[in-house]
């Protein structure tokens, strides 16, 4: 265990970090492949840096990063710790290699069978964190599941919201404008936050999103690409969805199933993420005894074969 959930110290010395080599950039800030002398490759996501805070404000920024040091799980994506430099404040993250969903899809030739089992570590990367580490995502898209060594897919970007909310700060401070920042991803908020503005996104918000991410994933495509910002709440109240007709003729019934559950408009009628688990889990084990099945089949035909073998041949006749 020790090995595979190294020691984090929620603080961490940006002396011992070099090698930084940027490698993207978002919402909440820039990120960087670097190492670390203890914990070796890592990213390090850069939320602000040249802002003057509080005593009582830095307090809460440790103490939310300490709290999430504490998430273990192998679906989820490690926070080793925090620079907390006036400087700089940074995340100190576990890398992983592949990048976004997104981007590992478009690289790479994934078969129906990898995106499954993707789509399986990403259940229980969000079912942990809402049963074990009690948090709700609030904003589950293909750019917050990363896919390492495996491949495996891990949930990332949770949790953080004071850092999000200083993030948020020094984006409006760098715009001239008054333009607000939108808070989560429009595409993915469920209709009933549209509807009233001041419900507390719970673990169906997050079941929602997911039913628009796996949308994502099985087309490669963004959703609502064509529609202006502005339109999209009034056409998610009204029932509206990512066009279906997106999705390739191949994809697993399985997948288009779950989807549609998810983004249901009721939030009662949603899956919740243990019943997708033990859904994804007993189609396994269903793919499982048929291929147990299958083989069994094949070598008692194989075995059958031998009776009808040539006497002048020691080759095994076809049937």
């Amino acid at each position: 265990m020790a090995a595979a959930y190294p020691y984090t110290g929620h603080i961490i010395d940006h002396a011992e970090i070099s090698e930084e080599v940027c490698i993207g950039s978002g919402g909440f800030g820039v990120v960087y492949k670097a190492s670390h002398k203890i914990f070796g490759d890592v990213a390090v996501k850069r939320i602000f840096k040249d802002l003057e805070i509080s005593i009582r404000d830095r307090q809460i920024l440790e103490d939310e990063a300490q709290k999430l040091t504490q998430i273990r799980s192998p679906y989820v994506v490690l926070l080793y710790g925090v620079v907390m430099h006036p400087c700089n404040y940074s995340l100190v993250l576990e890398y992983m290699c592949y990048g976004t969903l997104r981007e590992y899809q478009l690289k790479y030739d994934v078969n129906w069978s990898t995106i499954e089992e993707l789509v399986r570590h990403v259940i229980l990367g969000i079912h942990y964190l809402h049963v074990t580490a009690k948090i709700v995502h609030r904003d589950v898209k293909i750019g917050n599941i990363l896919v390492g060594k495996g491949p495996t897919a891990k949930v990332s970007d949770f949790g953080l919201s004071e850092w999000h909310e200083y993030s948020r700060m020094v984006s409006e401070n760098c715009r001239a404008s008054s333009e607000s920042v939108t808070v989560g991803t429009t595409t993915h908020i469920p209709p009933e936050c549209f509807m009233d503005i001041n419900r507390k996104a719970d673990t169906k918000f997050d079941v929602y999103s997911f039913g628009i991410t796996i949308w994502e994933i099985v087309t490669k495509k963004r959703p609502y690409i064509n529609a202006k910002p502005d339109v999209i709440p009034f056409a998610v109240i009204n029932n509206q969805r990512p066009d279906e007709n997106e999705i390739p003729h191949d994809c697993p019934v399985f997948l288009t199933n779950m989807m549609k559950e998810c983004w249901n408009g009721d939030p009662k009628r949603r899956p919740t993420f243990k019943e997708m688990l033990d859904r994804i889990t007993e189609k396994r084990h269903a793919v499982t005894v048929c291929d147990e099945v299958q083989v069994r089949c094949l070598n008692e035909t194989t075995n059958y074969s031998f009776c009808f073998q040539s006497p002048k041949s020691h080759k095994i006749k076809e049937i």
